[in-house]
């Protein structure tokens, strides 16, 4: 550095006056320098590209202090080379160098900062050459673009898909992944920088025709799934399942493409129906579908339920009855082999739809029981039946056939009774050397005696009876002997047979006995006072058809005890005869097995009867002969027992009762006698009645 001379003055002032100047020159010799100068204020620089540029111009600057004072100029350089402010930078990083040297000779510690561009300069927009569809609607298109640019085409479905044109020519082509709507195609450049073009648009004309989809019929049983074909138009990549519109039913989809399977599992009875909505799928184009048609069915998968009902709850014997079968709904194919019966068998059924009548015969071997399985029959939809319920009927076979036996045994006990010849006439003024017939409506009975020397005697009667809804026609036979063991005593023997037919209506029983056993005749020897008895033991061989249909033998065993007391009374020409009658007797019927395979079990009854009445008979006078009016009257008393089934069976002359009689006798000329009379028999007993009319002729020998 140069000398510098320092030239100072000097200046007294004592508050009054200053004094005068003076002054001195210094000459000052500068040292030597060898300090460097410093650069500061250096630091990164980030800018952008300069608009319509690929490059930034930036301004350099760095401040740079000496020691010395002096102004020291910063020097800027890249890779050696130096650069003057502004400077126009490339795009990316550039590092900047400063350097600094003052007069002296003295440089500067070198700094460094990094410039760094930006390019925010959008590259120009694409061209489009040419825009095609290719013959399944897919976008096919060639241009133009900056050389090595990339290239972004969003096509009219929003899809996009990106090229990169030539590094030299700038050419680049591109094909839809997909058919495409007609619609706008977009295209845009992107520099590396990520700056872009302007958008390019082109117009396309591609697929805008809507697929179709059509459902053939429902197919399948109609209690179980069901399919139908789906044909699409075209190809579809998101149809699926979910598209289908289901009524009363879900669904399984199969297929691809244009064809698949729908199937379908009902929910519960009644119609299912399947469409697909518009606007449910699209084509590959992106086009939503049009509505389809829409498919039903009707779907039952309810099995029909069946009753039996209408049957009697009790049968007898081999009858046929009916029963009502009813379905829940229409059934096919009901056949009378269908139905299960125990102890009887189908003998038909008429009907159809879901009512049947079916006719069926009962065994009469044991309780009905009538029932219809599952699955015999099917309704319209094929749903096989239910098991119906299981109906059963009493089998009174045996009650019945037991019942019929106790009453036909009632019955001709109390005929036996009644029936019972009277023996104090052998003792009395009556009863020897006579023939009599006589035939009634309600009995008949023919009598013969000899005489005394030939004590033989026979005696038939027949009657006709009504109990309840029973009619019987009962023949009685008496065959007997005596002697004469004092003049107020005979014993003898009698042989009895009798036949009992009853019918009542449906039902027969019929059956031939007989019965043998000693009597005794006595007479009291002060008193007009008659006494007369027999015990009696037989046995029977019946028929029985308890139903009408069949016919069955049963055999019983019998005795009969029996003590009558008369008097006579005589009243001028009226003669009064009272009586006491008491019998016993007892029927006993062995079992049997009957035509149906059934044990009839024995049983039998008893019968103990007491009668107490009086008859009389007074003369009439006549011109000619003689005429005699007869009658009487009694009361009956009856008590039936048994034992089996028989002690259940009352019969309806049970109790007490009451019987009447009426007659004449008309005596001619040698001995003949003409005789007319009526009874009734049954005052006071409900259900049970004896009544006839008899007309005779009797002659001596």
């Amino acid at each position: 550095a140069a000398e510098v001379v320092l030239t100072f003055a000097l200046i007294v002032n004592d508050g009054i006056d200053p004094s005068p100047a003076d002054s001195v020159s210094v000459t000052v010799a500068a040292p030597l320098d060898t300090e460097p100068p410093v650069i500061s204020d250096v630091a990164d620089i980030a800018v952008d590209t300069d608009a319509g540029a690929n490059t930034a111009s930036v301004t350099l600057a760095a401040e740079v202090t000496d020691n010395s004072g002096e102004t020291v100029l910063s020097i800027f350089s890249i890779d050696g080379t130096v650069i003057t402010s502004p400077y126009d930078f490339a795009v990316g990083a550039t590092t900047v160098f400063v350097d600094a040297q003052d007069s002296a000779g003295n440089e500067a510690v070198q700094q460094t900062f990094v410039v760094t561009v930006t390019d925010t300069t959008p590259p120009d927009a694409p061209v489009v050459l040419t825009l095609i569809a290719t013959p399944d609607s897919r976008v096919d298109l060639v241009g133009t673009a900056e050389p090595g640019i990339t290239v972004t085409i969003t096509f009219p479905d929003g899809s996009t898909q990106s090229v990169t044109a030539d590094a030299e020519t700038g050419a680049f082509t591109v094909t839809s992944d997909t058919p495409q709507q007609s619609g706008t195609v977009t295209l845009v450049a992107a520099d590396a920088a990520g700056n872009n073009s302007a958008l390019a648009n082109a117009g396309f004309v591609g697929d805008d025709t809507p697929p179709t989809i059509s459902f053939g019929a429902l197919s399948g049983t109609t209690n179980g799934t069901y399919t139908a074909a789906i044909t699409l138009s075209e190809d579809s990549t998101d149809f699926g399942v979910a598209d289908l519109t289901l009524g009363n039913a879900t669904a399984t989809l199969t297929g691809s493409g244009t064809s698949y399977i729908a199937t379908l599992t009902p929910d519960a009875d009644g119609t299912i129906t399947l469409s697909v909505a518009a606007g449910t799928f699209t084509d590959t184009a992106g086009n939503g579908n049009v509505a389809s048609n829409t498919v039903k069915a009707v779907f039952d998968g309810t099995a029909p339920t069946v009753s039996i009902s209408g049957a009697p709850e009790s049968l007898a014997g081999n009858k046929s009855f009916s029963v009502t079968v009813t379905f829940s709904e229409p059934v096919t194919g009901f056949a009378a082999a269908d139905i299960n019966a125990t102890n009887a068998a189908v003998t038909g059924l008429s009907g159809s739809g879901a009512s049947y009548v079916a006719t069926l015969r009962a065994t009469g071997a044991g309780d009905v029981r009538i029932s219809i399985p599952a699955n015999v029959t099917a309704d319209a939809a094929g749903n096989g039946n239910l098991a119906s319920n299981a109906l059963d009927i009493t089998d009174l076979t045996v009650e019945r056939t037991q019942e019929l036996i106790a009453s036909y045994m009632q019955t001709r006990a109390n005929e036996l009774i009644r029936n019972q010849p009277s023996l104090i006439p052998f003792l009395s003024r009556t009863g020897q050397n006579t023939f009599d017939f006589a035939a009634t409506r309600g009995s008949g009975n023919f009598d013969f005696a000899t005489g005394s020397d030939y004590p033989v005697w026979i005696q038939a009667n027949g009657s006709w009876t009504t109990d309840g809804n029973s009619r019987s026609e009962y023949v009685f036979g008496a065959l007997g002997g005596h002697r004469a063991i004092t003049e107020n005593l005979l014993v003898g023997a009698m042989l009895q047979f009798d036949h009992l037919s009853e019918d009542t209506g449906v039902a027969s029983v019929s059956g031939t006995g007989w019965m043998v056993g000693p009597y005794f005749v006595a007479r009291s020897a002060s008193q007009p006072l008659y006494f007369e008895g027999r015990l009696l033991y037989g046995e029977t061989s019946n028929n029985i058809s308890p139903f009408g249909t069949y016919e069955d033998s049963f055999d019983t065993t019998r005795m009969l005890a029996q003590l009558r007391v008369a008097g006579e009374l005589n009243f001028s020409t009226t003669t009064l005869n009272p009586f006491l009658d008491a019998s016993y007797t007892t029927d006993d019927q062995n079992d049997y097995v009957d035509s149906l395979g059934n044990t009839i079990p024995d049983q039998g009854i008893a019968l103990g009867q007491i009668e107490i009445g009086a008859d009389f008979s007074t003369m009439l006078p006549v011109s000619r002969g003689e005429l005699e009016l007869l009658g009487g009257v009694s009361g009956i008393w009856s008590h039936t027992s048994g034992n089996g089934f028989a002690s259940t069976v009352t019969p309806d002359y049970e109790g007490g009762r009451a019987r009447i009689e009426l007659g004449v006798n008309r005596t001619m000329s040698a001995g003949q006698r003409f005789t007319a009379a009526t009874y009734y028999d049954g005052i006071g007993a409900d259900g049970f009645e004896s009544y006839g009319l008899s007309l005779g002729f009797e002659t001596q020998f």
